[in-house]
């Protein structure tokens, strides 16, 4: 029976597979496999989204989407392969460009046929496209090297392609090596008996590399085997102006140390508000005074905990470590508990916002809010999921890592309300102001605005390969990357600007008050 042609038209193909799966596939087994393949089609479909394709089918490992041009498809394929390498996997991609027939079934046609076979000639990591696709997107931003002539089966005559090398002045990333691909695909865990298993169980293993980074911090010892090389610093914190695009003048923070592990389990590192800067370096509380260049520490230990983070507001200094809420005195720097949730069975991380009222919450789902003056506590239990909580002009949202979504909780209730807002992939970082939440994805370094009052969730703007942390200003929200820049993104524009620091930004904030930025710096590097 012949197949009823819809419609015609111009269009950008583009197929991915994974490269080397039946092998990965055996070195997994089955469970494993089917984990990394799913979160493969996480990470392909969120970057899909994030360059307007449109997936037609997935076919076991690879998948085949449309574009309306092929610049984009480019740009789509050369961020999903380097998306997916933290899964310790190469994928490749062809893209071809031309007539697109549309039949009752899915689009077809030698456009589709070429595209594929131009992807089967392509290596690990490799983006490889016709001549006639590169003399398309001439001028686009994108450059290219040859890779040969080659012919493509079932396709009559000779293709020369070309692979790409970079797009818009960044250079497409070389493949993993053969350890670190290895490495990374071991940390990959089946969901077990739910989502929230999978978590626990991150966190779980998370916590065995803390209290070995504690030994060694408290030892002075550096640790054996292939990651011996981990850095110490001396680290500081600095001013960034924005008129001039320039950090001000250093304060160095007077500790020594390995710094990675602890900031994996910080949420905020830096606080810029009530007269000071305010730096979490476990197990101390910092409190700088930018006027005279002048570092305290504060002389209670908070300790070494899974989930910390500091905050100011309500005239105070708020520092959570696992379930304690402290409340420092901006004057003195003394402390003194404020709450003390009980530790439920199980591992838990816990969360934290400030607006006009406290909100805690446990991972669990149970949420507490507290006066900041009084201490008035009220408290529910709302059949959530908390990994992250955010403020705006009077909402309050909690959000889900796993699923990659964000709820409102009606503040008066405590209970969610509407229906949850997909946001993909991962969300590390969730600030609010206004009428507009941000998310912060640090794997594949984007950031995504909601419009609250409308529900609208915007596109994804690139912010660096390493995001360290997340605030928002007046009129821009600013993004630290470990890698040497920061990142300052137009609330209404969504235009990115990299700015070149030269130091590890480790993280920053924005003190409302005077709305200057403030960077948390490590080592010196140089930004890409």
């Amino acid at each position: 029976m012949q197949r009823r042609t819809t419609g015609r038209g111009l269009a950008a193909v583009l197929f991915t597979d994974i490269v080397g799966s039946t092998a990965i596939a055996a070195e997994m087994g089955n469970t494993r496999w089917s984990e990394l393949v799913a979160r493969h089609h996480r990470i392909v479909r969120r970057t899909l989204g994030r360059f307007g394709g449109h997936e037609v089918d997935t076919a076991g490992d690879g998948f085949f989407a449309t574009f309306g041009r092929p610049a984009d498809a480019i740009r789509c394929a050369v961020a999903a392969t380097e998306a997916v390498r933290q899964l310790g996997i190469e994928i490749r991609a062809g893209v071809s460009f031309g007539e697109l027939e549309t039949t009752e079934r899915k689009p077809s046609g030698l456009v589709v046929n070429t595209a594929a076979r131009v992807m089967s000639v392509a290596g690990p990591g490799e983006v490889l496209v016709p001549a006639s696709v590169r003399e398309i997107v001439s001028g686009a931003g994108i450059a290219f090297t040859e890779h040969g002539v080659h012919q493509l089966k079932g396709l009559d005559g000779e293709f020369r392609l070309y692979k790409v090398t970079e797009v818009d002045g960044a250079a497409a990333a070389p493949p993993l090596e053969v350890e670190e691909a290895s490495e990374r695909r071991r940390e990959i865990f089946p969901s077990g008996v739910g989502r929230r298993s999978a978590i626990l169980i991150g966190i779980a293993a998370g916590l065995v590399v803390l209290i070995t980074a504690i030994v060694l911090f408290a030892t002075g010892r550096e640790p054996a085997g292939p990651r011996a090389s981990a850095r110490l610093t001396g680290d500081s914190v600095a001013p960034f102006a924005d008129e001039t695009g320039r950090i001000g003048r250093r304060i160095a923070l007077g500790v020594e140390g390995r710094v990675d592990a602890f900031l994996s389990y910080v949420d905020q590192p830096i606080a810029a508000g009530e007269g000071s800067v305010w730096v979490l370096r476990a197990p101390r509380l910092l409190n700088v005074d930018p006027d005279h260049d002048e570092v305290r520490s504060t002389v209670f230990d908070i300790g070494f905990a899974n989930s910390q983070t500091v905050e100011t507001g309500a005239d105070a200094v708020w520092l959570l470590s696992a379930g304690t809420l402290y409340k420092v005195h901006p004057g003195t720097a003394e402390a003194a508990p404020f709450l003390v949730l009980p530790a439920p069975p199980g591992i838990v991380t816990w969360s934290f916002a400030l607006d006009d009222a406290i909100w805690v919450a446990e991972s669990d789902g149970t949420l507490v809010h507290m006066d900041p003056r009084t201490g008035a506590r009220t408290q529910s239990e709302t059949g959530l999921r908390i990994d992250l909580l955010g403020t705006t002009r009077r909402r309050l949202w909690a959000s889900d890592v796993i699923e990659g979504e964000v709820r409102e909780i009606d503040r008066a209730t405590m209970l969610p309300t509407g229906q949850p807002l997909r946001i993909g992939g991962s969300i590390d970082g969730l600030v609010g102001r206004g009428d507009h939440l941000w998310v912060l994805d640090r794997q594949l370094g984007v950031v995504t605005r909601v419009d609250v009052a409308s529900r609208a969730v915007s596109r994804s703007v690139r912010v660096g390969d390493d995001p360290s942390g997340i605030a928002v200003g007046e009129d821009a929200v600013w993004v630290g990357d470990v890698g040497g820049s920061l990142y300052r993104v137009d609330v209404s524009t969504l235009e990115v600007e990299r700015i070149p620091v030269g130091f590890e930004v480790l993280g920053v904030d924005v003190d409302v008050a005077s709305g200057e930025v403030w960077l948390y710096l490590g080592a010196a590097v140089a930004p890409p």
